[in-house]
């Protein structure tokens, strides 16, 4: 939080929407730091603590997980269904980790509630470990009209930022 709140502040004013600092927590994404953008009651009630399978920052350690705790996690009672766009089978998980992999990039739309949509980063350390995860936060539409490269291309900078201030930490 030391390193990365002041950038995610300046992250936050720039694109004017929420950014959360996340880190695991039993099998759960715990936000750990917030920054506030525009007025937005779904992100400014959620709760700190959000499930893998249907958040944006919970998908990035999904994606990371080994294959056998992929499939420990999916077959548990922990993916719940929160909307009608979550994601509760591996099979659909599947589906999207490749991408996510690649891209580095993961997205939550509308699967965790509905008119919230988020974009996450992981955030690695030296030896590639995803140490935390950070993410925007906002509306669908508003996120949509302000444009998800715009969007991206901020958060991958801010992560990339982070991450080099976390080597010299």
């Amino acid at each position: 939080v030391t390193i990365a709140a002041p950038l995610i502040d300046d992250l936050a004013k720039e694109v004017g929407e929420s950014v959360n600092l996340g880190i695991p927590y039993e099998e759960n994404v715990l936000t750990i730091y917030n920054a506030k953008g525009e007025d937005f009651y779904l992100v400014s009630n959620l709760i700190p603590v959000s499930p893998l399978n249907c958040s944006a920052m919970g998908k990035l350690y999904l994606a990371h997980y080994p294959e056998d705790k992929l499939i420990d996690y999916f077959d548990s009672d922990k993916p719940k269904s929160r909307t009608i766009n979550s994601i509760t089978k591996l099979d659909e998980f599947e589906k999207i980790k490749e991408e996510i992999l690649t891209e580095g990039i993961s997205y939550d739309k509308e699967e965790y509630e509905y008119g919230l949509f988020c974009i996450a980063a992981p955030i690695f350390d030296s030896m590639d470990n995803i140490i935390a995860t950070i993410s925007i936060s906002g509306p669908t539409s508003r996120l949509n009209y302000k444009g998800m490269e715009y969007l991206k291309e901020n958060l991958i900078t801010t992560r990339n930022k982070i991450e080099e201030h976390y080597e010299y930490y």
